[in-house]
């Protein structure tokens, strides 16, 4: 598998934690989706690094998968490993977080649907894409790393912390930090 890579999958499926796992294990530099987004301006900086060579790059982006097909014409050297996780786990982890609560009516029946969406995008990738640009991992597979922990010791981590007692972000998910930088101003 060279790089870059596109680590993808449902929000809450383990993409932070595989990105990680995939960076430390080659030596490459991890893009974590608080840093990088499928705007204009960071595929600019994707091309840069492409253009000038620098492919050791794993990128953790659930949101990829929106556009999937995009990024692949765009760089059609791109990988993409996708995250699979039991619908109840991801449940949980969005609930814990309380992910996208105060933004929807229902969040329960949110979570629901974007699981089924997100599934349906990855189903989507491994059949337009070929399959030398994709790679499926089952979240349980990360349980062979040294960098996996067990649920019992990840329950009051904060919504982007995988590892222990080093938190990253807010401990419950808020939607401004991550929309700030990409907010477009409207005319009056």
């Amino acid at each position: 598998m060279t790089g870059p890579i596109i680590v993808t999958g449902c929000q809450r499926s383990g993409t932070m934690l595989a990105a990680n796992i995939l960076g430390n294990s080659r030596g490459w530099q991890v893009w974590h989706d608080q840093n990088w987004s499928t705007h204009p301006r960071n595929l600019a900086i994707l091309q840069s690094f492409i253009n000038t060579g620098r492919t050791d790059l794993i990128i953790q982006c659930p949101a990829a998968l929106n556009c999937f097909d995009q990024l692949y014409h765009m760089f059609p050297s791109l990988h993409f490993v996708g995250l699979k996780r039991k619908t109840d786990d991801i449940l949980a982890s969005m609930k814990r977080i309380k992910w996208y609560e105060d933004e929807v009516d229902n969040p329960e029946q949110f979570y629901k649907d974007h699981i089924r969406f997100m599934n349906s995008q990855w189903g989507l990738l491994k059949q337009i894409l070929p399959p030398e640009n994709w790679t499926e991992v089952k979240y349980n597979e990360l349980k062979d790393y040294s960098e996996f922990l067990p649920k019992s010791q990840r329950k009051d981590f904060t919504s982007k912390q995988w590892e222990l007692n080093k938190p990253i972000g807010p401990k419950y998910w808020n939607i401004d930090p991550y929309w700030r930088d990409e907010a477009v101003e409207t005319p009056d």
